[in-house]
Formats: C-alpha cells, structure tokens, sequence
C-alpha cells in the first residue's frame, strides 16, 4: 500500500515511528488498605478496586488508610490483575493493587492519546497473551511487551479529539438509560400502588391498591398453564425443523419475544415434554433464572426451566401483567420460593399463587402504555449507543492505523 509501512503492530504510514510505551510510561501499581479499614459511609477517601472500573460495583467503599497511591480524574488507569484490559479515567480516590496508573514521563506523547491506544485490539491481545494464572488473570508481565504507534503530536491530539467526541456522545446514551430506568422503577411502584385515576387506596394482603382493584393469584388469572422440555439432543431429527423452541436465554429485559433460541421439528414436539405456547401468552421462567417474564409474539415451544401461561385478553392485557411482574415486590416474592442446591427455582403451585393487583382492562392498558412508553426511550437510547458503540471500535482501528488520516484537520 502505497506511503505505508510494514511494522510490528502491522501497516501504518510511512512517517510514523512504532515505539514501546514502557520507554515513555511508567504504569504505577496501587496498594492495599486491608479490608478492615474499608467503610461505605464516605468517611475518608474513596478506594476503588477492579469492579469500579468495570462499572459493576453499585456502592462506592472509603477508607480512612494512609500512605495509599492515589489518582485523579484526568489520570488514565488500566487493570492488570483479576478483570484485566480494563482502561478508564474519570476517577478520584486510592486505588487497588490491581490496577495500575498511566504516568507519562516524555513530551512526546499526549495523554488522550494513549487512552485510546491502551483500548486498542493490539494492546488487548497482548495483555491477554502474557497473562498468567487460571482463576485470576495477572497481566503485568505484557507491560515490556506494548507497543504503540506514534505519529506527530498535532495528528496524536486530532485522533484523540475525535475518539473523545464518539466517547462522549456513547456516555450521553448511557445517561439516559440509567436516568430513564432509574424513572422506570419509580414510575412502576407508584402506578401499581396508585393507579391512574386519583382514587382512594385500600390495604390489602399484598399493599396498598387503588380501591377498585382487585387482587388475584396468577392462578385466577391464568387460563392454561403450559410446561416445557428439551427434545432429545441426540436424535437429528429433532432439530432443525420450522417450529421455534426457547431456554430461559432469551428472556431479556424485552417486553417482547420475537424468536426462538433454536428451531425443532414436528418430531421433536411430539417426542418430548415441551410444548407450543400460543403467542400472546406470557412466558415466566421458573428455573435458573428465575423471575423473568416475557409475552411471546409468536407460537413457540420452551424449555423445562419455563412456563406458559395464557391469558384471556378480553379481561387482561399481557402487557400490564409482565410490567407488575417485573417490580421489585414480585421478584421479591419468585426470591423467596427459590429452592434447590444446584439448580434453583420455584415450583408451578407457587408461580399460580402469587397474587397481582388488577383494575379494569381500559386502566390495564393505560398503564401499560405509559410505561411502553418509558421503555421506547430506553429502547431508542439502547440502539443508538449501540451503534455509536461500532463507530467507535471502528474509527479507533481506522485512526490508529492510518487508514483515515487526520493530521491536516483544525479541532476545537
């Protein structure tokens, strides 16, 4: 290719250098306060470990410990033990022996910059080529081993800048989700406790309710329950038909099932424990996972771990019914039956008695509209995440590598 170069990491142009990062970057390693002086009232300063960088930890933990390594938002961090590749800034605090921080000891590089190249899949593959250990991962034995490309400090600022701008219009949907959702679940508790209409509540065995409603068991509700099963894995025959079949996989936060996980034959139906659910019936799993719920939009046959349960949509809409499902009294309720060692789950008699609050169906349906409504918002932001998501893996191979220069461009 014509004004490119064959090098380590692969084509680039000509005039850039490929250096090692270790030469121009000191990766400092965290410590450790000992779990005795860790404490979730903000006393101290914030201590973040692994799960703080991966976004999986819901409450922050502070210690009050001295002489820790400590970072700032502005600081790159990377983890090189447990969860490893893991690249962040935006952070304040102390932070884990497993995390390293990006000290840039040269001029030559700017430091956004290096954010991205650490995100890159040259720089991924190797942290997982030299990581050691099966349970948990070390990687600070591929710190020798990372190699960047280095084009001019004027081209380095423009890749950064438009990483940065990708980056963050990906954290502006993220927002939303959370923010919306975080809506949802309020909106949810106060719609099936309060209705639409102003009325006054009642007490009831299951809270307080509008007093119109009526509470009924799942059973009351339910016309058929439906169980399932696996056709024989071993007979050919049954797979690969036309008649969708599912597991409790894809039970998602959807509200609609619109596929199968796999497809089955006729044959396999009729020699096996699982059946068709009819579409517009609600699908509950009751193993494993349990607790999810989904309304099938089209005929489909389920596993052991499912149950179908259809309903007469002349008295309830499945919408309102999967909603109050999902609130948090409902899966409180699916936690609490949960039995078994290995395999966790509640048996069909339970599901039938849990109990659901119901108005009538015109109010049914203008809850769960409004509530179809907050899940467009969250759906809509959802995708364009997504594809912001893509834009950004490949405007960070295309910019890495050369492939779409930027070295002429004016940024703000």
């Amino acid at each position: 290719m014509t004004g490119f170069k064959e090098t380590e990491i692969g084509l680039l142009p000509e005039e850039w250098q490929v250096v090692r990062l270790a030469d121009f970057i000191d990766f400092q390693r965290g410590s450790e306060p000992g779990s005795d002086n860790y404490n979730d009232n903000e006393d101290g300063i914030r201590f973040l470990r692994i799960v703080d960088l991966s976004g999986s930890r819901k409450v922050n933990i502070y210690t009050t410990a001295n002489n820790l390594k400590k970072c700032n938002e502005d600081d790159i961090l990377i983890t090189l033990d447990g969860s490893i590749g893991i690249v962040r800034k935006g952070l304040k605090g102390a932070y884990s022996s497993g995390i390293r921080k990006v000290v840039i000891n040269k001029d030559d590089l700017i430091s956004d910059f290096v954010f991205f190249c650490l995100q890159t899949n040259y720089i991924q593959q190797v942290i997982h080529k030299y990581a050691s250990g099966v349970t948990i991962k070390h990687a600070s034995k591929a710190i020798p081993h990372f190699l960047i490309p280095l084009p001019k400090k004027e081209e380095q600022y423009n890749i950064a800048h438009i990483l940065s701008q990708i980056q963050s219009a990906i954290e502006t949907q993220e927002k939303i989700i959370q923010t919306t959702t975080e809506f949802k679940k309020a909106l949810m508790q106060k719609l099936f406790t309060e209705g639409l209409k102003g009325e006054p509540q009642k007490e009831t065995e299951i809270d307080l309710v509008p007093e119109s409603w009526e509470v009924k068991s799942i059973v009351e509700i339910g016309s058929k329950f439906i169980g399932g099963g696996t056709p024989s894995t071993k007979m050919s025959d049954y797979w690969g038909g036309d008649i969708p079949w599912t597991t409790s996989k894809r039970l998602s936060d959807n509200l609609y099932l619109n596929d199968g996980e796999k497809q089955i034959t006729k044959l396999g139906l009729e020699n096996s424990s699982t059946h068709l659910v009819p579409k517009n019936s609600l699908i509950v799993s009751t193993r494993v996972t349990v607790g999810k719920v989904i309304i099938n939009s089209i005929d489909i046959a389920i596993n052991q771990d499912l149950t179908g349960i259809v309903i007469d949509s002349n008295k309830y809409n499945g919408q309102f019914l999967a909603y109050q499902i999902k609130t948090n009294r409902v899966q409180r309720i699916f936690e609490s039956y949960k039995r078994g060692a290995t395999i966790r789950g509640i048996t069909r008699e339970d599901l039938k008695g849990i109990k659901l609050a119901v108005p009538k169906l015109s109010e049914q349906r203008e809850i769960a509209n409004v509530l179809n409504t907050t899940d467009k918002k969250i759906i809509t932001a959802m995708q364009k995440r997504d594809v912001l998501q893509t834009l950004f893996k490949s405007m960070l191979h295309h910019l890495m590598t050369g492939q779409i220069r930027v070295k002429d461009f004016k940024l703000a």
